[in-house]
């Protein structure tokens, strides 16, 4: 792990799970990523709290592997 953090560029967006470098050109992402940003609130212990994190496509395909109910999947007819 810690070669991966030598090696990281200052605009890296790294996959959290494994710790991946997205493939990136320009400040442009190549690939796409599963981002999440999740603003805790009230009843939860971490309230007022921020979480972000990014997952890259093959981390995601792993995790989704493992849910017992699977995720639901529609297609879009237009891309914007």
């Amino acid at each position: 792990m810690a070669h991966l953090i030598k090696e990281r560029k200052k605009n890296d967006l790294l996959c959290n799970v494994c710790g991946r470098a997205l493939r990136m050109e320009r400040g442009i992402l190549l690939e796409d990523a599963f981002v999440v940003s999740k603003e805790w609130g009230f009843f939860s212990s971490r309230d007022l709290e921020v979480h972000r994190f990014t997952i890259c496509e093959n981390c995601y395909d792993q995790l989704i592997a493992h849910f017992k109910i699977p995720i639901e999947v529609t297609d879009k007819s237009e891309a914007l």
